[in-house]
């Protein structure tokens, strides 16, 4: 008779666990299941599955999800090579808001050192991934825009040294934020930069990188690259951007309007070496710090000229 948590006492402790617990033989037959996992495998059959139904049966048989029995069988094999424990992770049926952590230790016999089974525990981790999520994204996206922040761009511009591609930049700063927190307090202020950052994502292409160097800060970059970036494609999407943010100042006349000065800084991709990546960093740096004085020249022809619009230059 097989063991279960029904003729086997110390079993029963298996039955008390929110885990999916099961051990097979070497041929892959069931040896035991607990009720976790037979109530996880009940919808597949679209009946309640008792002991009977899978002790004795073959694992392979009962698994459903070819994508799940595809990686059990390299994991299986992985196991036999090394006799060690293997950890993975899947999604609940393909159900992606759902993931199972995967445990298979091998049970091998002390004296030949044989493969006697395989225990399998299977625990719903869906709240440790979106914890884990959370904490990724924390890390890199800005909290009260959803904008990338300073570390993301900063790591991602790094990249561009190895100069396989043209590189512009793009440096934004955000006009009259502070006299709108003075005058209609902070929250105004922060639904203007929540503008400005939709703005952005919307004027600019999926590929392009957008951040916002900053928390408590009013500077926005972008990053375009490409190789077959050019400047009229920097230029193209700065047009749209000032389209953009006439729309919306044109359709929500109640709210402070949105007006940004920038500059921006281009460098074509055969001035890059593909081989000296000290070098083509140095020029990346160069060329961010000219296009942040191009912004600085264009936020003081805007105070001079206490008007309220977008504009730029570019080197």
């Amino acid at each position: 008779m097989n063991p279960t948590s029904e003729t086997h006492p110390s079993f029963e402790i298996l039955d008390t666990l929110p885990s999916m617990i099961f051990v097979v033989n070497p041929d892959f037959t069931i040896q035991t299941a607990n009720k976790k996992f037979l109530s996880e495998l009940s919808p597949q059959f679209n009946q309640p599955i008792t002991p009977s139904d899978v002790i004795g049966h073959n694992l392979f048989d009962l698994i459903q999800n070819e994508t799940f029995r595809s990686q059990l069988v390299d994991t299986i094999k992985q196991i036999n090579q090394t006799q060690k424990e293997v950890k993975f992770e899947h999604p609940v049926n393909n159900d992606s808001t759902r993931t199972w952590g995967w445990t298979i230790s091998p049970q091998i016999n002390e004296t030949d050192k044989h493969l006697e089974g395989l225990v399998f525990h299977g625990a719903d981790i869906t709240q440790k991934k979106e914890k884990e999520k959370k904490l990724a994204e924390s890390a890199i996206i800005d909290p009260l825009t959803g904008l990338y922040n300073r570390r993301f761009y900063e790591d991602y511009l790094s990249k561009l040294s190895d100069g396989h591609y043209s590189v512009g930049q793009i440096i934004f700063d955000a006009d009259g934020l502070k006299s709108i927190n003075d005058t209609y307090g902070h929250d105004k202020g922060d639904q203007l930069l929540l503008n400005i950052a939709k703005i952005l994502k919307t004027s600019f292409r999926p590929t392009d990188i957008t951040a916002r160097m900053g928390d408590k800060g009013d500077e926005f970059q972008v990053l375009m690259y490409g190789e077959n970036l050019t400047e009229n494609v920097i230029e193209e999407r700065l047009t749209q951007l000032n389209q953009n943010i006439l729309e919306h100042n044109q359709i929500n006349r109640q709210s402070p309007p949105v007006s940004v000065s920038f500059g921006y800084s281009f460098i074509p991709r055969e001035n890059f070496s593909h081989d000296n990546r000290p070098e083509n960093w140095e020029s990346i740096k160069k060329a961010q710090l000219e296009a942040d004085q191009n912004m600085y020249l264009q936020k003081k022809s805007h105070k001079h000229k206490n008007e309220t619009y977008i504009g730029g230059a570019g080197i």
